[in-house]
């Protein structure tokens, strides 16, 4: 899918993307990445003044399901998609004052897509790992409810 759609609705429409203040800044043929500043209200640790462990896991989740969406073509957008599994490995604690996440597809599929991700600081150390299964519906597939939204998709 085009690059200018996914960021639109990842930076865009989605509310909770808005709240982080999240850059799409990359989203094509399976691979995606996002950037993110450091704001008090991400820390989960106030001592070391690293990211919540949810906000990290959010990253993996979002990064993941852009590349999966990525990895679609215009012509035959999935209408609905989901996480099915998500596991994130906590390296270190997240401390820095930029961070960059990356996520590729590993497994593409019509029903299932995996993604390997990755969350670093602005000095390059590496995070967290992890790894994230999306379930994805086309129209006319088994789940009838799923609208899609004005764009053609749900992510």
């Amino acid at each position: 899918m085009a690059f200018e759609l996914i960021r639109r609705i990842y930076e865009e429409k989605i509310p909770f993307h808005r709240f982080l203040d999240l850059r799409l800044s990359e989203a094509a043929q399976g691979r995606a990445a996002l950037e993110l500043d450091f704001k008090q209200e991400l820390v989960g640790n106030y001592r070391l003044q690293a990211l919540h462990g949810g906000i990290i896991a959010s990253l993996m989740d979002i990064v993941g399901s852009a590349a999966a969406l990525s990895a679609f073509s215009e012509k035959d957008p999935p209408t609905s998609m989901g996480t099915v599994d998500l596991r994130t490995d906590y390296l270190r604690p997240a401390r820095g004052r930029r961070f960059r996440a990356t996520g590729e597809v590993i497994r593409p599929g019509r029903s299932l897509v995996v993604t390997r991700c990755e969350l670093r600081n602005e000095k390059e150390e590496l995070q967290a790992v992890g790894t994230a299964t999306y379930r994805v519906s086309f129209r006319g597939g088994t789940q009838a409810s799923s609208q899609p939204s004005p764009e053609g998709i749900v992510p």
